[in-house]
C-alpha cells in the first residue's frame, strides 16, 4: 500500500493534487484506492464541494470522511487533509461504526 497525504485549501488545489495522484504508476495499476478526508472547522456545505468534485472526477476512488478533534486553527492554517491509500493487491472497504452510546 502507498499512502500520499496532502493539505488542500480550495477545490483548485484538490484537483492539482488529484492530477498528481492519477499520474502515479501505482495509481494506474492499483487494485483499489481509498481517499480519506479529515475535516474540522469547515461548514458542511464547504466540505460537500470537495466531496462532489471528488465523486465526479475520481470514479475509481472510494471516499471516506472524518471530523477530527484538533485545533480549528491548524485546519484553518493548512486546509482539509486528504490521504490517498493506493492498494497494490488488496481491496478497501468502508465501515461505519457508531460511538458514544
Amino acid at each position: 500500500m502507498l499512502q500520499k497525504t496532502f493539505f488542500v485549501k480550495n477545490t483548485f488545489e484538490l484537483m492539482k493534487v488529484f492530477d498528481s495522484i492519477e499520474k502515479l504508476p501505482e495509481y494506474k495499476s492499483a487494485s483499489d484506492i481509498l481517499a480519506l478526508l479529515y475535516v474540522n472547522g469547515f461548514k458542511v456545505t464547504e466540505v460537500k464541494k470537495y466531496l462532489d468534485l471528488l465523486n465526479r472526477r475520481a470514479l475509481r476512488v472510494k471516499i471516506a470522511g472524518i471530523s477530527v478533534m484538533t485545533s480549528v486553527k491548524e485546519f484553518n492554517k493548512y486546509g482539509i487533509s486528504i490521504s490517498f491509500l493506493i492498494f497494490e493487491s488488496s481491496k478497501a472497504d468502508i465501515h461505519v461504526y457508531e460511538s458514544d452510546k
